[in-house]
């Protein structure tokens, strides 16, 4: 029976793009905005990559304490990005198995 429900569900719907300002619409741009700040997650690990190649050809010294102070700020600001994507996908996650009408969402809230 769930099995049935869940096709129907999956069915309902017309093809196409989701018409503007709908509830579809909304969670499409904020999947694009996790997309855009995975993005950025992704372009900091470049430049973390090649801090650790400097870092790897510098010498001992002032020059590459200065590369690993570089490389520190970079994990801080990953870590922070990180943080907030991954609490940006919870509440989307939530957002979705509340609009579905989860029941399990009401067992996980006790």
């Amino acid at each position: 029976m769930l099995l049935t429900v869940l096709l129907m569900s999956c069915s309902i719907g017309g093809e196409g793009p989701a018409t503007p300002g709908s509830p579809a619409a909304e969670e499409l741009a904020a999947v694009e905005q996790l997309h855009m700040q995975a993005a950025e997650i992704e372009e900091l690990s470049g430049d973390l990559e090649g801090l650790t190649d400097n870092a790897r050809a510098s010498a001992e010294g002032p020059e590459r304490e200065a590369v690993i102070a570089q490389m520190r700020a970079v994990m801080a600001e990953i870590s922070e990005k990180n943080a907030a994507l991954q609490a940006d996908v919870a509440a989307l996650e939530g957002r979705l198995h509340e609009a579905a009408g989860d029941p399990l969402l009401d067992a996980t809230e006790d």
